[in-house]
């Protein structure tokens, strides 16, 4: 099976399609995660970045923005945590490829759970780090594996 982390950029496209791209293949995703295709995963950073955005640019209710947060959870399990090692590695690769430490963490991080990380962060897929919706689907049509 293969094993994707979601970052937020990726994960809100399930709840939100506004003026999102790539809309077609999140739900071609979340489908495929429903089936058992493949195992989507959420990182516990992931959660707060996209409570905050719920809250802050789309302006939703707190009992919107907790059933968006209880269905993420529902869907994918308890979210992903870095392991203490994990804060230097991340603080080296934030360092070397110009990354937010935030971005690092959630490259660090599939790293760790030898998943892919799935992204629309233009630095996160520029230093190789993340793919896009459409690669990962591609990916999977081909047979390719983690």
């Amino acid at each position: 099976m293969r094993e994707l982390l979601l970052d937020t950029s990726v994960l809100l496209k399930w709840f939100h399609r506004d003026g999102e791209d790539e809309i077609e293949h999140a739900e071609w995703h979340l489908q495929a995660h429903r089936a058992g295709l493949l195992h989507a995963h959420v990182l516990d950073l992931g959660m707060y970045e996209l409570g905050n955005v719920l809250v802050r640019a789309l302006n939703l209710r707190a009992h919107q923005v907790r059933a968006v947060l209880e269905t993420t959870r529902a869907l994918c399990g308890p979210p992903l945590t870095l392991s203490d090692a994990a804060f230097g590695q991340t603080a080296d690769l934030a360092t070397h490829d110009a990354l937010t430490f935030y971005d690092a963490a959630f490259a660090i991080a599939a790293r760790e759970y030898e998943c892919t990380l799935v992204s629309a962060d233009r630095r996160l897929l520029a230093s190789g780090h993340a793919i896009t919706l459409t690669q990962s689907m591609a990916r999977f049509k081909s047979g390719e594996t983690n």
